[in-house]
């Protein structure tokens, strides 16, 4: 099964096959890439550097990186990919007295995004911030006021842990924050 949709600045597909590779097929792209990994048998090569991903991995690579998957066995390999050129997103955005993680374009749309790691976690309940965070607390006054100058505003959470069963603000921590 393979199916893919490409509007000239974005491509996604999603593919699954069956043959082993017995190599690493590498290439690169002008684009970015998100990889996601849903099942299979497979090693993946970035920059030198093998990955075994497992159900649910992710891999984002930038443009220019050389990389590539060996398929290792005859099992459902089961993949999606998202690839987007560098114009639609924007890292280390500054806008008003705020530097945001990104700033993106597509569909008419103004956004910034500020992205966060979740790593304090105790019984399943993970919390943001594990420490009192000032800077934390700019970034999300900042992205008010982007929504009330018109733009959209994401806080990306990122929690790569197992066994999560609840995300929260950690409003013992820092209540300012929460």
């Amino acid at each position: 099964m393979n199916a893919s949709w490409d509007d000239g600045r974005i491509y996604i597909h999603h593919t699954v096959s069956r043959t082993p590779t017995g190599e690493y097929d590498l290439h690169c792209h002008h684009s970015y890439e998100v990889y996601c990994f849903l099942e299979g048998d497979a090693e993946y090569l970035v920059e030198g550097r093998v990955y075994r991903p497992s159900p649910g991995s992710v891999l984002l690579l930038p443009p220019n990186v050389f990389h590539g998957v060996k398929v290792l066995s005859d099992q459902r390999y089961d993949r999606m990919a998202l690839h987007f050129l560098g114009e639609l997103i924007r890292p280390e955005c500054v806008h008003g007295d705020s530097r945001f993680d990104f700033y993106f374009e597509h569909f008419g749309k103004r956004a910034f995004a500020e992205v966060k790691g979740v790593t304090l976690e105790t019984e399943g309940v993970v919390r943001f911030p594990d420490a009192p965070t000032e800077r934390g607390v700019k970034h999300l006054r900042g992205l008010i006021r982007c929504v009330e100058e018109g733009f959209e505003a994401y806080a990306v959470f990122i929690i790569q842990m197992k066994g999560v069963k609840v995300f929260e603000p950690n409003r013992a921590t820092h209540p300012e924050f929460a």
